[in-house]
């Protein structure tokens, strides 16, 4: 994919790759924000079918150049695992077990921004929405 033709789009998704939060990464972007709306504008550009590619392939490009890709880093995380159950160390346990659901996506860092009706919510959202009633975690706005 080539490099976005929006520079700003281009920008947050490079930041993004790096590892950013989305308000730090919109607003290096060249956004102006105030408030919480370089999280809330910057959740939104994340939705961009083209930006999220763009991502992927910025973070895979860098995953090919180090060598250190997802696998690499699960069975890491696997190894240190056993090695906490062996040693009795819960706390590193999960750790391990949390980090390694991480790399493979199954967790992500999640603000809770603002308010929608459940009825205009999408399948995601509604799932985020439960993970967020089963745990009792997270923040209202």
């Amino acid at each position: 994919m080539p490099v976005l033709k929006n520079a700003r789009h281009e920008r947050f998704a490079q930041n993004k790759a790096k590892g950013m939060s989305i308000g730090p990464a919109y607003t290096a972007a060249g956004y102006k924000a105030k408030d919480h709306s370089a999280e809330v504008n910057g959740a939104r550009l994340l939705k961009n079918a083209e930006v999220q590619n763009r991502i992927a392939e910025l973070q895979n490009r860098a995953a090919e150049k180090t060598g250190y890709t997802i696998v690499k880093a699960t069975a890491e995380l696997e190894e240190a695992r056993q090695l906490a159950t062996t040693e009795k160390n819960p706390a590193a346990m999960v750790s391990a077990s949390m980090g390694k659901a991480k790399v493979n996506g199954l967790l992500v860092d999640k603000h809770l921004v603002g308010m929608k009706r459940i009825e205009d919510m999408n399948e995601n959202e509604l799932r985020t929405l439960l993970g967020i009633m089963e745990t009792g975690s997270g923040s209202g706005a």
